[in-house]
C-alpha cells in the first residue's frame, strides 16, 4: 500500500492519490485526526512512498483546501493545492 509522509514525519497509508489538484484518499481515520495533521506546517513537505518504501513524489508548500468524509465507505478525501506565498 502506498503512503504519504508529512513534514513532521507522520506516515499515513493511502488508498489512492491523484495529481493535478492533489487529491489523497485515506481509509480508517477520523476527520478530526486528519484536520490536525494536514496543517500548513505539516504540508511544507509531503512525500509519496510506494509499497517498497521508495519515494516517488515530493511536494512542497501545500495547503489543505477541503476534507470530505464519505459515509458509504468511510473513506476521507483530502484536496490540497500549492500554497501561494505572500512574501
Amino acid at each position: 500500500m502506498e503512503k504519504i509522509i508529512l513534514a513532521n514525519e507522520q506516515t499515513l497509508e493511502i488508498k489512492s492519490i491523484g495529481v493535478g489538484a492533489l487529491r489523497i484518499e485515506i481509509e480508517n481515520k477520523e476527520v478530526a485526526e486528519i484536520e490536525s495533521l494536514f496543517t500548513t506546517e505539516n504540508l511544507t513537505k509531503l512525500q509519496v512512498v510506494n509499497a517498497s518504501g521508495e519515494t516517488y513524489g515530493i511536494f512542497t508548500n501545500l495547503e489543505c483546501v477541503s476534507i470530505t468524509k464519505y459515509i458509504e465507505d468511510g473513506s476521507i478525501v483530502i484536496n490540497l493545492k500549492a500554497s501561494v506565498s505572500t512574501s
